[in-house]
């Protein structure tokens, strides 16, 4: 775990996404890196949400934030920038995304389809 004189990492959660845990029963939130492969070959760690405490089994660190009232496992290779989390919505369905705190707020010149 992070030591507690160290400033803690900084993340949001959405108000949609609360409802979404607070619908589930959810009060734990784990962020993890995990591997993503590129079309072209490349790969990259990116950030992910799931629901619910660490695997027990996992070798990784991670640190606990509170966000929002929920308790947030953040994997300490992800703890220097500030993230959101929010929820992807489809039709009934939905699941947790991550973003960068800049990138998740929109500015109002760019464009959405």
């Amino acid at each position: 775990m992070r030591s507690r004189t160290q400033d803690p990492p900084r993340v949001e959660l959405r108000p949609e996404a609360l409802q979404w845990l607070r619908r589930r029963g959810v009060d734990q939130v784990t962020i993890r890196a995990e591997l993503r492969n590129g079309c072209c070959g490349g790969s990259a760690l990116l950030p992910v949400a799931r629901e619910g405490a660490p695997d027990a089994r996992s070798t990784a660190q991670f640190s606990e934030v509170e966000a929002g009232g929920v308790r947030v496992h953040l994997q300490e290779e992800l703890s220097a920038a500030p993230l959101v989390i929010d929820v992807d919505r489809l039709w009934r369905l939905g699941r947790l995304r991550v973003d960068p705190a800049d990138a998740s707020d929109p500015s109002p010149h760019s464009t959405t389809s």
